[in-house]
């Protein structure tokens, strides 16, 4: 599995992404991303609790990543809001709710309900124009899924093919891909 990775954006999918690549010991882990945390949306925002609200994402996620990983991981993280590509060495995966600016990353993901996308058509120089906003609520057996493909994903080194995936999480299986 890679060891050194930078997840842009914490929210479910981007949060709870960094707690499981801890728990599988990766070494080295870049996180950014400038919001709060927040539950006027919903009650219901895993991996955080309401007594954690206007707390920044990324202090609560590297406490996590530690605590998970029994401190040996090596966390950094940065307040900001990315807009632009990122000159980094690691491989990056994208998990900002809106991806309107593109900042070449190796592995884009997104959970809309039961549908997990996962696109590593960008690190190949391509762009595929999808839409960011979701349409159906979380659930927290979708995204305990999600991240067992996700997982399995980057360490089969599944991100060196140039495709776009679709997972409908109610079904066993990948049901799109769109290869470039």
């Amino acid at each position: 599995m890679l060891q050194n990775i930078t997840v842009v954006g914490c929210g479910t999918i981007g949060s709870n992404l960094c707690i499981e690549l801890a728990k599988n010991k990766i070494k080295y882990l870049k996180i950014y991303d400038s919001d709060l945390i927040s539950f006027e949306v919903n009650d219901c925002f895993i991996p955080f609790i309401k007594q954690q609200s206007k707390l920044y994402k990324i202090d609560v996620v590297k406490f996590l990543v530690k605590l998970n990983s029994n401190n040996f991981t090596n966390v950094s993280i940065f307040n900001k809001n990315i807009n632009e590509s990122l000159n980094d060495e690691s491989f990056i995966i994208d998990c900002r709710d809106r991806k309107e600016t593109y900042i070449n990353p190796d592995l884009e993901i997104s959970l809309d309900g039961s549908i997990l996308h996962l696109n590593s058509v960008s690190r190949f120089g391509k762009k595929i124009e999808r839409s960011s906003l979701y349409v159906f609520e979380k659930c927290e057996y979708y995204l305990v899924k999600s991240l067992k493909i996700i997982i399995n994903y980057l360490k089969n080194k599944e991100y060196e093919f140039k495709e776009f995936r679709d997972y409908d999480l109610t079904k066993d299986g990948i049901f799109h891909i769109i290869q470039v």
